[in-house]
């Protein structure tokens, strides 16, 4: 699977939105802005010429839709005899012609401004989508942002100008309730949650759990999939992992931990890096308890296992909140000499990072000294605030940095 959704399987692809995870914040990687110039105007111009569909984002190599043809930035606009103007609609067409006698199908897709025809066999092709639609495209870049009025504003032309489908609108409806909201807000989304599992395939709410609900920092309408997703098949690793990830940022760390105990206790099949999320999970919720030994151990293990920018980051992070220096510089080396260039790329949360043990062991003029160094600069400043907070202890660090700075 192609998709960024299967934590376990996919490695260097994971945009942890990153992610973890996802998160967002210092690891996202806008996948528009490194293709070519010529790539992005091509888009442009097919977003003109075609208002709907589903894009194509991945294809699984040696899978149905490579033998058939289908490639990344095709526009799917048809399933046989069915439009497609979104995800759901695509997954409405694909269980239509499951339960038909025919055995393939035509594929109608936009490639470089033409229209071009694919033969396909019915079912699951082995790709990877995204919706094609410009105002979802807006009103997601909104709720990433943290803008929900403007989210709300675009989300209500929307409703009025019949620009988004049915399921968009359910969609966005869910993304704008935040994870820590009013009671009556809570409600309102677990309503609107209902309707969304009880109207669309398990199949479609397995990737909106993923891309459109985990990926956008709404770790509670994720859990909540995830769950139902489990019932479903309780033998899915990586929902479990994406379903432990999801509790530690709700600070639920009883339940992170339950959901990876369940894939040990169950012996569920792990590949290196979901050998590494497991354990990323398991730190997390002992981080979350401030057992920092623990959570120093779960997050060695998980970077041994798959080294990573984000493992990397929360491993200094319990070290520096233990305040053992020693244990930080050596972590700090191991990283260093394993991930260099992710290790320079985030030097300044190392730095900030550092300077919190420095504080911590009464050595506040050399933290000085090395926040310095980064005053002024609008990586820094964006970055650190916008990340730690995040996880357990992270404001902590923000705090520090901004002390240090303030006394410059």
């Amino acid at each position: 699977m192609v998709a960024v959704r299967r934590l376990v399987f996919i490695g260097g692809a994971i945009i942890l939105t990153l992610l973890l995870l996802a998160s967002a914040g210092i690891f996202a990687i806008n996948s528009l802005l490194n293709r070519s110039q010529a790539q992005r105007a091509r888009i442009e111009q097919q977003r003109k010429a075609i208002p709907a569909g589903i894009l194509v984002t991945g294809v699984n190599p040696g899978s149905h839709a490579e033998r058939a043809g289908l490639r990344v930035d095709d526009l799917i606009v048809r399933y046989g005899e069915m439009a497609i103007l979104d995800g759901a609609s695509y997954h409405v067409a694909r269980k239509a012609y499951l339960e038909r006698p025919e055995s393939k199908i035509n594929l109608v897709v936009w490639r470089d401004g033409k229209e071009i025809t694919l033969s396909a066999p019915t079912g699951r092709l082995g790709f990877d989508s995204r919706d094609w639609n410009s105002v979802k495209d807006e009103i997601d870049s909104a709720v990433q942002s943290g803008d929900l009025p403007k989210a709300q504003q675009l989300l209500d032309h929307a409703e009025q100008a019949k620009t988004l489908t049915p399921s968009q609108i359910l969609q966005a409806r869910i993304l704008l309730i935040p994870d820590q909201t009013e009671p009556e807000d809570e409600q309102r989304r677990t309503q609107l949650l209902d309707q969304f599992l009880s109207s669309h395939s398990l199949d479609f709410v397995r990737t909106v759990s993923y891309n459109g609900f985990y990926k956008s920092n709404r770790y509670r309408a994720a859990s909540v999939c995830f769950e139902r997703e489990l019932k479903d098949d309780p033998s899915d690793v990586s929902t479990w992992l994406n379903l432990g990830n999801s509790y530690n940022y709700l600070l639920r760390f009883d339940e992170a931990d339950r959901a990876a105990d369940h894939v040990i206790k169950n012996k569920l099949p792990l590949s290196d890096y979901g050998t590494g999320v497991l354990y990323q999970v398991k730190g997390g919720a002992a981080l979350g308890r401030r057992d920092l030994p623990a959570a120093m151990s779960y997050y060695e293990r998980a970077f041994n296992a798959s080294p990573s920018d984000n493992k990397m980051a929360h491993w200094l992070l319990a070290s520096a909140l233990s305040g053992d220096l020693q244990h930080f510089y050596a972590i700090s080396s191991q990283c260093r000499n394993t991930l260099p260039d992710e290790y320079a790329r985030l030097q300044h949360h190392v730095d900030a990072l550092e300077a919190y043990a420095l504080v911590k062991n009464d050595q506040r003029e050399k933290a000085v000294r090395l926040v310095s160094r980064w005053k002024g600069n609008k990586q820094s400043e964006q970055n650190i605030p916008e990340y730690w907070p995040r996880l357990p202890g992270g404001a902590e660090i923000v705090s520090n940095w901004k002390d240090l700075l303030g006394e410059q």
